[in-house]
């Protein structure tokens, strides 16, 4: 069956199923949603208000604190200059934007009100915020009174020049104001009342007549329950209908409830745009049945060719990943070559012939190039990562050894930046690890020098312990530590992400990738451990993981390790095609090859390579005893060439030299024909291993 009629008859028959039952479910949610949505907003209706009261409830007492605090005031009133109390309340009441502003003496007795200027001399002594004022404190309430029924009120002291209490303030803001319900409607839109026990006394219900609902009564159930400190939400039939309504009780001095607070949504609305949505659904559903039918039949009919593309487009996409990748990794390998190449073999030249400080620089060549194809091998190993070909190794080694590399490595650029070093390696005696000491060197390295990099005083500490060892088994637990810049948790957050660092500044500041810590951790991972990192800005960071390592006795080492020893330098008898279209390539290995007596024949391009093969064939010549075939080169590259001198059947082998070292590319060589390959850049050691498969050394004096 084909993808079109898979995907054709689901959803037609989908289609129909679901068309006998979304009039009714589609009703239910919209009803449902409706209800939730009144529900939900007369919910942040209240919230909104309560948030406001506690505004109130701040300003107010900031208010207060200020009042007592300023000394325009407080002089003013020490002087008993009833006009400039007068302008300093007034000047302090507009600027706290009060709703009222009183002041009475140490006994309570009112001596000026803004609100009402020629309501004077009773006595407040006995409301809450005034009483707790005389007695030197400052607290704040929402409080019932007479002139002002419901308000939130702050007291504060007024103390004379010898801090003794001579009058209070009582101000704050009211909420038994018409105005502050329609400011409270205008931010909620929802209706707003406020109640003095269980009596409304500032709204924005109007009722029948006309006019505001003040003086109405709350339901006794609803009374009871608001006013015991329990919130009442539901649904209530009100004087303007059907209603989502919430009750909420207002707390006073002592815990205690002075009134109750209302806001509601009518829901008369939401029955009308259910019975709308119900006659429109009705009506739409065999439309959009229809619809379905034929966006199926379309669907249906390009689905497949827009697979196809899809896939196309994915391939394509990863081909030319691979292809840039593999022709970077050329561009780069090959120059890199002939400097590794021609400081070796300047190496190589007797001490006596070469200054030290010129060997030194030299040296520092060499481990320039060796950073440098770090770089490329990250971009490689990041690549290998992704798509799931990155391979470990399993060979017996010691800690000792990786950790010893990576001391003589780092050490120069330790001294460089004034460091401090500490490395520790604990010994596992009588056993050497199983694993791929290349891999952990590379993971340990890649920490410390993003600690190198981020440090500039202080100290770095590289370690490992042994957790546990038995059955052939033994826990390591390893530890980078340094004493920079460190991160914050949100760096932490990101910095294993590939191609990213703790922020932008950080590649500005010290430069780098923002590959090494994603391959370090994706290395950890393949050896079955964790990458964990601890940090904390200006206190450093610490990169730790643990890696559980099968182990073999000392004396049980296989031959496997030989093939990590130095091999001494050759001497060979035989004749080498070399493929290369790079004279600088050209010269480092013909150079290469007569250091150990081979002798060489260049081929500028693989169609010369060629040419050369089928010369010798013709005039009844002997082979070439080995070729060396670069893969890219002008004219015909190594591919193609090695295909058409393998089809010549000389016996010859041919051996790749290649920068493209991803196990792909390597097993296309192999499928081409090539028996082995050479990396670029190489040095002298790998050379002579390829060398020594197909050439038999021979004796110095006799040349046999």
């Amino acid at each position: 069956m084909s993808i079109k009629i898979k995907i054709l008859i689901p959803m037609i028959l989908l289609a129909i199923g679901c068309s006998s039952t979304v009039l009714i479910s589609s009703v239910l949610l919209f009803s449902r949603d409706l209800t939730n949505t009144s529900y939900d907003k007369v919910n942040v209706a209240s919230a909104k208000v309560e948030h406001e009261i506690q505004n109130l409830l701040s300003g107010s007492q900031n208010a207060a604190i200020g009042t007592s605090n300023n000394s325009d005031f407080t002089e003013a009133f020490r002087s008993n200059d009833r006009e400039r109390i007068m302008l300093a309340a007034y000047n302090l009441r507009t600027i706290a934007q009060l709703d009222f502003f009183t002041i009475v003496d140490s006994n309570g007795t009112v001596l000026i009100r803004t609100h009402e200027p020629d309501n004077v001399g009773g006595s407040l002594a006995g409301l809450a915020n005034v009483r707790a004022a005389l007695n030197g404190n400052i607290e704040t309430y929402i409080v019932p009174g007479a002139t002002v029924r419901l308000g939130v009120m702050s007291g504060a002291p007024i103390y004379d020049e010898n801090k003794n209490i001579i009058g209070a303030v009582s101000l704050g803001y009211r909420l038994d104001t018409q105005q502050f319900v329609n400011e409270m409607k205008g931010v909620t839109e929802r209706e707003i009342a406020f109640y003095l026990n269980d009596e409304c006394i500032s709204t924005t219900i109007i009722n029948e007549d006309g006019r505001f609902a003040v003086g109405a009564k709350a339901s006794e159930t609803v009374s009871k329950m608001v006013l015991a400190g329990e919130q009442y939400f539901g649904e209530l039939q009100t004087i303007n209908g059907r209603a989502i309504v919430k009750y909420t009780p207002l707390i006073g001095m002592e815990n205690t409830v002075v009134g109750m607070m209302f806001v509601g949504d009518y829901t008369d609305e939401n029955t009308a745009k259910i019975r709308s949505f119900a006659v429109n659904g009705a009506i739409m559903t065999p439309i959009i049945l229809a619809v379905c039918i034929i966006i199926a039949l379309f669907i249906a009919g390009t689905i497949e060719k827009q697979i196809d593309k899809m896939r196309e487009a994915a391939e394509n996409a990863n081909k030319a990943k691979s292809v840039f990748l593999a022709y970077m990794s050329h561009e780069i390998r090959t120059p890199m070559n002939s400097i590794m190449g021609f400081s070796e073999l300047a190496l190589e030249t007797p001490k006596d012939d070469a200054a030290p400080q010129v060997r030194e620089y030299l040296n520092k060549i060499k481990d320039s190039t060796k950073w440098l194809l770090n770089i490329v091998n990250d971009i490689l190993d990041i690549s290998k990562v992704e798509s799931g070909k990155m391979e470990l190794e399993n060979v017996p080694f010691t800690l000792e050894e990786v950790f010893s590399r990576c001391q003589s490595v780092i050490l120069p650029i330790i001294k460089d930046k004034h460091l401090e070093l500490s490395v520790y390696a604990e010994p596992t005696t009588g056993k050497k690890l199983l694993g791929d000491p290349v891999r952990l060197y590379q993971v340990l390295m890649n920490l410390l020098s993003n600690a190198v990099k981020f440090t500039n005083t202080g100290k770095i500490i590289v370690a490992s312990t042994v957790k546990s060892s038995n059955n052939n088994k033994t826990t390591v637990y390893f530890e980078v530590k340094d004493t920079g810049i460190g991160m914050t948790d949100e760096q932490i957050q990101k910095v294993f992400s590939p191609f990213i660092q703790a922020d932008s500044s950080t590649t500005r500041n010290y430069g780098g990738t923002g590959l090494g810590l994603s391959i370090t951790k994706n290395i950890v991972e393949l050896m079955g451990g964790e990458l964990k990192v601890t940090s904390s800005p200006g206190s450093g960071s610490s990169f730790s993981f643990e890696i559980i390592f099968n182990t073999i006795d000392t004396s049980d080492e296989t031959n496997d390790s030989k093939k990590h020893e130095l091999i001494q330098k050759p001497q060979l008898n035989g004749l080498i095609l070399v493929c290369d279209d790079n004279p600088m390539n050209q010269m480092v290995i013909s150079e290469h090859l007569a250091q150990v007596g081979l002798e060489i024949v260049i081929a500028e391009n693989g169609k010369i390579g060629v040419e050369k093969v089928q010369e010798r064939r013709q005039k009844g010549e002997k082979p070439f005893d080995l070729i060396l075939m670069d893969m890219f080169m002008p004219v015909m590259d190594g591919v193609e060439a090695a295909s058409e001198i393998l089809a010549l059947n000389t016996g010859t082998p041919i051996v790749a030299m290649t920068a493209n070292v991803m196990a792909s590319d390597l097993e296309n060589y192999k499928k081409q024909g090539m028996v082995d390959y050479i990396s670029k850049p190489f040095t002298s050691q790998e050379l002579w291993r390829v060398l020594l498969k197909y050439f038999a050394p021979v004796n110095k004096e006799d040349g046999r």
